[in-house]
């Protein structure tokens, strides 16, 4: 049985036994700004890339000012890149997509030398922006449980989501990457 995904760059990557030299950031970036959050399911494409970069954007010098936390943010979809953009109800179902998908991670930290795991605000951030990025693109936010205010807070400023085409969310992740790793 074939146990490897092939990437843009036709490297084999094997997600349940990941090899580091597998692994690189052209592949993570290209795949996540073509990979769409939410399955598909908003008015226009909306990127894991995306997604990704503006996440990191709330760890930079405007709010916690924290270089390895932001890189974190930028990085902590980066196993979707070849397990996808799986559904948390899936996740939640089955265990061991999100085993796979955590040592998958895991790896891909260790490729880069950023510390794994990532911290509760990141988590937190993450599932504010999520709630943010699905009311302005069409989710019904309000059914989402465990979404309130009170349970994950606010987000540090207003944005308004636009989406980018994949080249632009392509090129924003890359950018931030090499901004985070010089």
């Amino acid at each position: 049985m074939n146990r490897w995904i092939e990437t843009l760059t036709h490297k084999k990557v094997d997600i349940f036994d990941p090899d580091p030299d597998s692994i690189c950031i052209e592949d993570i970036a290209h795949h996540l700004a073509i990979i769409n959050r939410f399955v598909g399911a908003t008015r226009e494409p909306y990127s894991v890339a995306q997604h990704s970069v503006i996440l990191a954007s709330f760890f930079d010098d405007r709010f916690f000012d924290d270089r390895i936390e932001s890189l974190q943010a930028l990085m902590h979809d980066a196993a979707e890149y070849c397990i996808n953009d799986i559904p948390s109800p899936i996740k939640q179902e089955f265990k061991m997509i999100k085993k796979v998908e955590d040592n998958f991670c895991k790896t891909i930290f260790n490729k880069f030398n950023i510390p794994f795991p990532w911290s509760f605000e990141i988590d937190r951030l993450d599932k504010c922006l999520g709630k943010e990025e699905g009311r302005q693109l069409g989710k019904n936010v309000d059914m989402w449980p465990n979404y309130t205010e009170e349970e994950i807070g606010k987000l540090p400023w207003d944005i308004d989501i636009i989406p980018w085409n994949w080249g632009q969310a392509e090129g924003a992740f890359l950018n931030s990457f090499k901004r985070l790793t010089e």
